[in-house]
């Protein structure tokens, strides 16, 4: 079975971190290091992302169960698992189809539901569609994305998935072609098997609509021991728009 690329950071209890769509181990990398003050923190990039393995499947049953691979490569107990936006679903996978494995899990702003993932679709398109033959620069690439793409952050945030290769041209780490064909999958709702009775915390930034008040109901029936912090002044990326708060509520509750 092919494993996952992680880096490890800190000695203590373990707790792993699951990026987003498009994320990677550099955009935890802050709160990982203030994390591992006190706990074994390992980053992972998923299947398709950044220095991981690519693979034709992307469904949630997949990715939890790559982290399955990964924490008994580790010999980990009682892992805490905090997941974002796709990391988030992958997370609460994970609890659904491993409870045993865990001992919390953190939910940063997404919800167990199916989501419309359409604008996300467009995006992957875009980069699929991006001339990284004729580009000799990641400025070019920027500029030509602004085009498409005039939210700074989001372009920002696609960026990081470039790299030289070998021959030192510029091309996408992660498997963008997948992704895109992914989308289907991606969209659906958490397979809820059981009851997940260990501590979960679902962390909400206050400007986004991520989690819904409606989405309560079914948060209740399958994370029956949850608790819900939100981030004001925060969107769905809570841990890049408000670090130091997501940072305390995490202390807090860990």
């Amino acid at each position: 079975m092919k494993s996952l690329f992680y880096q490890q950071l800190g000695q203590g209890p373990p707790v792993m971190i699951l990026p987003g769509l498009l994320g990677s181990t550099d955009n935890w990398r802050s709160i990982a290091q203030q994390l591992a003050m006190h706990y074994t923190v390992y980053l992972v990039d998923h299947r398709n992302h950044g220095r991981s393995f690519h693979s034709n499947v992307m469904t949630y049953e997949a990715m939890a169960a790559d982290v399955s691979g990964l924490i008994a490569r580790l010999g980990l107990k009682d892992t805490v698992l905090i997941g974002h936006s796709m990391g988030g679903k992958v997370a609460m996978q994970f609890a659904q189809t491993y409870p045993q494995l865990l001992s919390k899990l953190i939910v940063i702003d997404m919800a167990p539901r199916a989501y419309d993932m359409d604008r996300l679709a467009s995006l992957l398109r875009v980069l699929q569609q991006t001339p990284l033959q004729n580009a000799h620069s990641r400025a070019a690439i920027d500029q030509h994305l602004s085009q498409a793409i005039p939210d700074p952050l989001m372009r920002a945030h696609c960026m990081k998935n470039l790299r030289r290769n070998d021959d030192g041209r510029l091309i996408w780490s992660s498997n963008i072609p997948v992704l895109a064909d992914s989308i289907s999958h991606l969209e659906q709702a958490v397979d809820f098997q059981a009851p997940f009775e260990n501590p979960t915390l679902f962390i909400k930034g206050a400007q986004s609509d991520y989690i819904q008040p409606p989405d309560h109901v079914l948060i209740q029936a399958i994370f029956p021991h949850y608790a819900l912090e939100e981030i004001p002044g925060a969107g769905h990326w809570a841990h890049h728009d408000r670090p130091q708060a997501v940072m305390q509520v995490l202390t807090k509750w860990l």
